[in-house]
């Protein structure tokens, strides 16, 4: 739904979700990373290839937003969103010819990036140098120490100055006004994310339950441990920008910044 094209006549509904979620994107760039990675849950925990590409036409919106080539596998829906919410930004370009595999990570496939290049609107970007944009993807099951390990060994390191954008809901049932169908669990565990998030809380990510979590539709739980994992070692400032549950979705949108200054690269989460 945060997707227009989705949404059909209640796209203005959310619009100040989105409005929420360009702040936090804003707020990542204007960080001046040199590489961003944006995270989201998957069929596996894995690299993506540089020749995925976003697209709707599952959900009958011919709507692609990450340059690919067609007939190559598409991106799952949470890469997708996060690849649209950073292209409101910036312009994504195909990844150049020779894409080399992450500094420090043997056995990895191929980069995963594309490469972006700054609009005006991020023009110090980078000095407005292009910057690589990786993928990857956390299984929905991956257990909290998988989660942990992929956010510290392999997102972390995958560039010097590396920004995160998270991409991960809340719970899927908490109560609608429309159908006053809901799950009495939903609310607190949206409420400890939440707490998690706006506190910069590792261990409190970590302590999210897997099987909890599976059974109210949570698909922020996986990538909430990996970044967990990624920011490990340093002090963050965080902000909550956005907790609500619109149609009985749990959306929580944070921005995350290193305590000392700008040494290393910004890590925002949103749902």
């Amino acid at each position: 739904m945060l997707l227009p094209e989705l949404a059909g006549g209640a796209a203005a509904e959310l619009d100040d979700l989105r409005a929420v979620c360009d702040r936090a994107v804003g707020r990542l760039l204007a960080a001046d990373p040199d590489g961003i990675l944006i995270v989201g849950t998957g069929p596996e925990t894995a690299w993506r290839r540089p020749d995925e590409y976003g697209t709707l036409a599952p959900w009958g919106v011919p709507l692609e937003v990450v340059p690919g080539r067609r007939g190559r596998p598409a991106l799952p829906l949470s890469l997708t969103v996060g690849a649209w919410l950073l292209s409101r930004s910036v312009d994504l370009v195909p990844v150049p010819a020779g894409a080399t595999e992450p500094a420090g990570q043997p056995g990895l496939p191929a980069d995963p990036s594309a490469v972006m290049e700054p609009a005006a609107t991020a023009a110090a970007v980078a000095g407005g140098d292009p910057v690589p944009v990786g993928l990857a993807s956390l299984a929905t099951g991956e257990p909290p120490d998988g989660c942990a390990a992929f956010g510290r060994h392999r997102c972390a390191p995958w560039r010097s100055r590396v920004a995160l954008l998270v991409m991960g809901d809340g719970s899927a049932y908490r109560e609608n006004p429309a159908t006053r169908y809901g799950d009495p669990r939903a609310e607190k565990f949206d409420a400890t994310a939440a707490g998690a998030l706006a506190g910069a809380d590792l261990d409190g990510l970590m302590r999210l339950d897997p099987s909890l979590a599976a059974d109210l539709g949570v698909a922020g739980r996986a990538v909430w441990q990996a970044l967990a994992g990624a920011a490990s070692g340093a002090d963050w400032r965080a902000e909550l920008l956005y907790d609500a549950a619109p149609y009985g979705v749990g959306y929580l949108v944070a921005a995350w910044e290193p305590a000392g200054g700008r040494t290393a690269g910004g890590s925002g989460t949103m749902g």
